[in-house]
């Protein structure tokens, strides 16, 4: 994406009797917009504005299930949820969503 410099150090055992797994990382400062391109595929939602300042997370995976904490620093970050069906933003399910996602 250009946009920032993601850093991720993983630890994947060799063997494991379960899917286990441990990684962690940093994001430097960047557009969150730019997310965008990846969240069109993955999610319901669109960012119309913001700006990470920082960012860290530490994942444990164990037996499959994963684990960990995201430390984020960002401004003015403003998401839109996106209707399954049609793609927009209509509706009060994002209404709902929208101040969700703001007080989280």
């Amino acid at each position: 994406m250009d946009a920032g410099t993601l850093k991720v150090l993983m630890s994947i055992p060799i063997a494991p009797a379960a899917l286990s797994l441990h990684y962690s990382g940093s994001l430097s400062a960047m557009d969150l917009t730019r997310l965008n391109a990846f969240l069109d595929v993955a999610g319901r939602v669109s960012i119309k504005s913001g700006s990470a300042h920082e960012a860290a997370f530490e994942i444990d995976v164990t037996a499959g299930q994963a684990r960990g904490l995201v430390r984020a620093i960002y401004t003015g970050l403003h998401v839109t949820v996106l209707d399954e069906q049609t793609g927009t933003k209509e509706g009060l399910d994002n209404r709902v969503a929208s101040v969700l996602w703001r007080t989280c």
